[in-house]
């Protein structure tokens, strides 16, 4: 039986298949599994010099490509733990990440030194620079990476429940948390119902960052599997299907986001000749299927978080449009309400789950004894999201349980609000959040990004809404932007547009004189 021990599994298809290709970097080498086994060993080897020992915490801060891969299995080498930071953390947000991660050393990339350089450091004291020479001074000493000692690395043991990486959250609702995980944990995250997705016949295209669950799900399931990787800086617009074409593409990851850029480019009479056959896209929205019906490949779903993995798959069911996937096997879920009572069939609920298998689930918060504690009560985690299930076990994601609006009685889904808003032929990308009412209580506003430069018709768009919607889903504010703000995996940072509230461009239909109220129903 293989082990689900990074170094060992790498170390074992390095031996069977030492010349398979494993990463293909678009703008750079392509390394086999024993090419990609011997690069991680010389950066463990540079680290062990430098005092890295097992269950040490090693910060890295790097853009996909080749150091960004070979830091983390050197890291693992070790039995250290690897702990990717976002590349757009800056001030408060990166310094809340050093403190956290209560590592010693780091391995950043040498154009993110003057960030580094802004923030108090907490116990850092070495920085392993990446990408060329450093070109200013920190308080700490500072190392090329091509520079690090390549002595052969130590044996030693590592258990499946030892943590592999400290991820941390997006922050989307709050500031990050660092999640522990362990090999276990990495070893069932990320299961496709495609056998293809990641297996011995796979060249999957990488364009999740690796500081991102997901990335980092899908190096260790290709590695899993025995499929091969292309890893290109980020993802493009522009260069994707370009890439899929010149490294032949077979399976890929996409956000929603993503999907809806590149069905924003024009028809092409090749939107179809390509060797793409397996897409991720989640949410599974309308854009998702208009993805597939455009392009052509097979579509796959998957729900879950940093903390569970990928609790929630399924393959495209067009016949059951909306729906987030079924539980896999070896999970238990319950929908509960505010004191964790279980909700009564088809009612939304908040989702809680239990794995039956140890060490599954991410093994706790550093530094957050309270979120914790929370998460965990009562012996189940608690997802923060909200669900609907049916009786044959299908599963409906509903929204944040912090992003839905409690209006005159009614519960609104922010995300069933996009969604409906997708709909509409003129709009790209949507994002809908409460903002301050008039009279005490919450509205509901939507910004909007069009197709065309043309002005929105907004009144037209109330109606196509309330033509397809109940009334109490359809926003009472509108605006248009030229982009929604998102972090780097592609997430709405609705934060910064629930700051921004009503502006001088928000529309109010109300104001323009319309009001939208229940249809009484029997009543003449």
């Amino acid at each position: 039986m293989m082990s689900v021990v990074l170094r060992d599994l790498l170390q074992a298809r390095a031996e069977q298949h030492p010349h398979k290709p494993f990463a293909t970097f678009v703008d750079g080498p392509s390394w086999s599994y024993a090419e990609t086994r011997a690069q991680g060993r010389r950066i463990a080897g540079g680290l062990h010099a430098l005092g890295v020992r097992a269950g040490e915490p090693v910060l890295c801060w790097l853009p996909n490509g080749p150091d960004a891969l070979r830091a983390w299995f050197g890291i693992n080498e070790l039995g250290a733990v690897h702990a990717p930071c976002n590349l757009a953390w800056r001030g408060r947000s990166l310094e809340h990440a050093l403190q956290l991660s209560g590592a010693r050393i780091a391995i950043v990339h040498r154009d993110l030194l003057p960030r580094l350089a802004e923030v108090p450091l907490h116990g850092l004291g070495q920085v392993i620079v990446a990408g060329g020479p450093a070109d200013l001074t920190l308080a700490v000493p500072t190392l090329s990476i091509d520079a690090l000692d390549e002595a052969e690395p130590p044996p030693v043991e590592i258990q499946p429940w030892d943590d592999m990486q400290l991820a941390f959250t997006s922050g989307t609702t709050g500031a990050s948390k660092a999640v522990r995980s362990s090999y276990v944990h990495a070893l069932h995250f990320l299961e496709s119902p495609h056998a293809d997705t990641f297996g011995p016949e796979a060249n999957f295209l990488l364009v999740l960052p690796l500081f991102h669950a997901g990335g980092l799900a899908t190096v260790y399931a290709v590695l899993r599997d025995g499929g091969s990787l292309v890893v290109p800086p980020g993802f493009r617009t522009a260069e994707f299907w370009p890439w899929v074409r010149r490294f032949g593409v077979t399976s890929t990851t996409l956000v929603e986001q993503m999907a809806a850029f590149l069905l924003a480019q024009p028809p092409d009479p090749a939107d179809r000749d390509h060797p793409l056959k397996i897409v991720n896209i989640a949410p599974m929205g309308p854009a998702a299927y208009r993805f597939i019906e455009r392009f052509g490949p097979t579509l796959w779903t998957s729900y879950g978080s940093t903390e569970v993995g990928a609790v929630l798959r399924c393959a495209a069911e067009p016949q059951r449009r909306g729906v987030t996937g079924r539980l896999r096997e070896g999970y238990e879920a319950r929908l509960v309400d505010e004191h964790d009572m279980e909700v009564p069939p088809g009612t939304p609920g908040e989702m809680v789950l239990r794995s039956r298998r140890p060490w599954v689930f991410a093994s706790g918060y550093p530094g957050h004894p309270e979120a914790a504690a929370a998460a965990w009560r009562n012996g189940w985690f608690h997802t923060g999201d909200v669900f609907t299930a049916d009786a044959d076990g299908w599963y409906r994601f509903l929204d944040r349980r912090k992003d839905v609006i409690r209006r005159r009685g009614e519960n609104i889904s922010c995300y069933e609000v996009e969604q409906e808003l997708l709909r509409h032929p003129r709009i790209r990308a949507a994002a809908a959040y409460a903002v301050p009412g008039r009279d005490s209580e919450d509205e509901v506003m939507a910004c909007v990004c069009m197709h065309g430069d043309e002005a929105p018709d907004w009144a037209e768009l109330v109606a196509f809404l309330r033509g397809n919607a109940p009334h109490y889903v359809v926003p009472r504010y509108f605006r248009r932007l030229d982009a929604l703000p998102l972090t780097e995996t592609g997430k709405v940072r609705k934060v910064l547009l629930r700051e921004e509230a009503l502006t001088a461009d928000s529309w109010d239909r109300e104001a323009a004189g319309i009001h939208l109220k229940a249809e009484r129903i029997g009543q003449r």
